[in-house]
């Protein structure tokens, strides 16, 4: 099974949610293979300050991905750059924030790939959500009103996501019971969507 994680606005949590997401399944003990595609190789640059480097490849790799039960790919903010990611993935994951500018970005994203791949399922997630406003609900009934489907699950707006170094990258390292809830939340979803 292959995740990818992509949206065509930058900085909207592709990677750090890749991560998340890669010791949330671990902590399943799912095998798991990252991807790191974006050109930045934010994954991989941090892998390899780990005294245990995780299991990441810096390109597609059926190889690899046929040894691993799950893949998770970290996309470039470029959908041509993205393609061939986009195509690999079973379910295409697009992190969000609150904003009208990844609102935009998520539509058109979601829009060009159900047009490339009409039977690949696409799936927003709200991604730094600020709690106690009203405007996070808004950025995701936009989204609705537009056709895509939004997941239930929210990440928060935590601190700790912005320091996973100091965790080496591994949120589940961090005191942030609400971060880690926030993150296993997604994976359970993710993992219903897929064994459907």
């Amino acid at each position: 099974m292959v995740i990818t994680l992509m949206n065509q606005k930058g900085g909207s949590g592709k990677t750090t949610l890749s991560i998340a997401l890669y010791f949330a399944f671990l902590r399943s003990d799912v095998s798991t293979l990252l991807i790191d595609t974006d050109p930045q190789q934010s994954i991989i640059m941090l892998s390899s300050q780990l005294n245990e480097p995780l299991n990441v490849v810096n390109k597609i790799d059926p190889l690899q991905m046929g040894k691993n039960t799950l893949t998770i790919i970290d996309t470039p903010p470029d959908y041509v750059e993205a393609k061939k990611s986009i195509e690999a993935g079973d379910i295409v994951l697009m992190p969000f924030k609150p904003s009208q500018f990844d609102v935009f970005s998520t539509i058109e994203t979601a829009n060009t790939i159900n047009k490339d791949y009409p039977k690949k399922p696409v799936y927003a997630v709200l991604n730094c959500n600020v709690s106690n406003t009203s405007y996070p609900i808004e950025t995701i009934d936009t989204l609705k009103d537009n056709g895509v489907s939004v997941l239930s699950s929210k990440i928060g707006n935590r601190l700790d996501f912005a320091r996973t170094y100091q965790f080496d990258g591994n949120i589940y390292k961090s005191k942030n019971s609400k971060a880690k809830s926030d993150i296993d939340a997604l994976a359970m979803e993710l993992y219903g969507k897929m064994i459907k």
